[in-house]
């Protein structure tokens, strides 16, 4: 026990070797895509208050971390005070990798990108019958492709830097009443494209 907290946890750290003896190492990348170096498999942080009538900010709390290095890492975090709030956090991303030939004469496509998503959440329980929730959400995707397309009775092979976010930031109220159940929300977005697209053909600026 720490702090008034009973505490509890565990890790996983490792180091991965990684050799590939034959065979090509972006078809690896896009089957497993597991690189080498020190890993941070796992690790979960546990605390539960000891004193039922102690005065806390927080009655309990949870952070737990997955593959942190790899592909799809994870981080959670959820706090909590009983009947006062509840407090969530999640980060997350994805990388995905894709190589074929590329010419104009395919439908070959190349990826190399990788897609993040943050969430956040505050909700409040003012009454038994009444919760309020704010929350911020983001998605972002970043990397380099390339696309056959179609241009003028002409094929190219269009290099693009994608470079895209996506913010919601909003609130919504759960209000029961007998029987009833009433949920109201209301959000903004806003989407952003900084992306570039490349036409590889002299005299032709690039798309934006």
């Amino acid at each position: 026990s720490v702090g008034g907290y009973r505490l509890s946890g565990s890790a996983s750290l490792g180091y991965r070797f990684l050799t590939i003896d034959s065979g090509s190492k972006d078809f690896y990348r896009e089957v497993v895509n597991l690189e080498e170096g020190v890993r941070l498999f796992n690790v979960t942080l546990r605390g539960d208050r000891l004193d039922p009538e102690a005065s806390k900010l927080v009655d309990r709390f949870h952070l737990e971390a997955n593959d942190i290095g790899d592909p799809y890492p994870k981080i959670e975090l959820h706090m909590a005070k009983d009947a006062v709030y509840k407090f969530d956090v999640t980060l997350r991303s994805s990388a995905y990798f894709v190589k074929r030939p590329e010419d104009a004469f395919s439908d070959n496509h190349r990826f190399d990108l990788e897609r993040r998503f943050g969430n956040i959440q505050l909700t409040l329980f003012p009454s038994k019958t009444l919760q309020l929730h704010l929350f911020y959400r983001r998605q972002e995707r970043e990397g380099t492709d390339t696309v056959p397309r179609m241009i003028e009775n002409n094929v190219f092979v269009l290099h693009g830097d994608p470079d895209e976010t996506t913010n919601d930031v909003g609130a919504a109220a759960d209000w029961t009443i007998g029987a009833l159940s009433v949920h109201l929300e209301q959000s903004y977005r806003r989407f952003t494209d900084d992306g570039l697209v490349s036409l590889p053909v002299p005299g032709l600026r690039g798309l934006r």
